[in-house]
């Protein structure tokens, strides 16, 4: 796999993004369909972007990745996750991304891990560049998903948090910083996941986090939304996935309205397997591998 360092704007703040293209392309020139692959919550695209990358790259695709506002070397305020500006960035990528001289403007994909499972289905209904999209372990509503890990008292305790901060910041003009999972619970097979596999990932820091993305996930779902969208959705989430649970996705692919191929990662969790080599990373490579090549223009 080759990579090639590319620079972006969104909203006027410097992206930074790769290109993963195939080492040994039979036809230099000829352009290859994209893959645009989109991280989850506090992630980089060293990590799961280019985890595909490596898998995809093999098949023929150019893919590309980035790091969102405040993440890595792009620009933008540090640990600050607003999920409607994350939703920016990903339309931007696409933008940027699907004008190269690498890539076949006819056949270009959009997929999201994690978070960035529902933000692609919202960047998605204002890229009419797009072929396809695929969620994979997605979040698509912010308060189911504070329901389902603080429940409906939980909830009420939460919201009168946000008041509080809110009415600081108003006061004293300064976002207060948190740790990031005490507003975004992990189930504990995904905090294991996190401590094990990403923490040694240089560059990654899941230290802190604005209290600000307590608001944005509560404001935000793509569920009512759903039903405007028709391109091509492949759908994937694990049925033992603790953090997204499996009723979110049931929900948005009863809602959708395009076409939609669902994939069920049996006793798969959120994101445990995410690794080179296992077996449920290498089933859902090929099944969205198959997939594609059915939407494929």
């Amino acid at each position: 796999m080759r990579t090639s360092t590319h620079r972006f704007y969104s909203d006027g703040l410097r992206i930074d993004g790769t290109f993963y293209l195939p080492d040994d392309r039979a036809e230099p020139r000829r352009q290859l369909p994209l893959l645009v692959v989109c991280s989850g919550f506090t992630g980089l695209c060293k990590i799961h972007p280019e985890r595909f990358a490596r898998w995809f790259t093999r098949q023929g695709y150019a893919c590309f990745g980035f790091d969102y506002r405040g993440f890595g070397n792009s620009e933008g305020v540090r640990f600050r996750v607003l999920l409607e500006e994350q939703v920016r960035d990903i339309r931007n990528a696409v933008t940027f991304a699907s004008t190269s001289q690498y890539i076949d403007s006819e056949n270009v994909f959009l997929a999201g891990w994690a978070m960035g499972g529902g933000l692609v289905l919202d960047a998605a209904r204002e890229l009419p560049e797009l072929t396809a999209i695929a969620a994979i372990n997605g979040l698509f509503d912010g308060v189911s998903f504070q329901l389902s890990h603080r429940g409906p008292e939980g909830l009420v305790e939460f919201r009168e948090k946000i008041r509080a901060e809110r009415l600081r910041r108003t006061l004293t003009g300064i976002a207060e910083y948190v740790d990031p999972f005490e507003i975004y619970p992990l189930d504990q097979v995904t905090r294991n996941y996190v401590t094990a596999s990403l923490e040694s990932v240089e560059g990654y820091d899941d230290t802190v986090c604005s209290f600000e993305l307590a608001e944005s996930l509560l404001r935000w779902s793509v569920l009512p939304a759903a039903a405007e969208l028709r391109l091509p959705l492949f759908l994937a989430h694990g049925d033992r996935n603790e953090l997204h649970l499996a009723e979110q996705a049931d929900d948005l692919e009863a809602r959708y309205g395009g076409p939609v191929e669902a994939l069920t990662l049996t006793g798969a969790g959120h994101t445990e397997w995410m690794h080179d080599g296992n077996p449920v990373f290498g089933q859902l490579c090929e099944q969205l591998h198959s997939w594609l090549k059915t939407v494929t223009n």
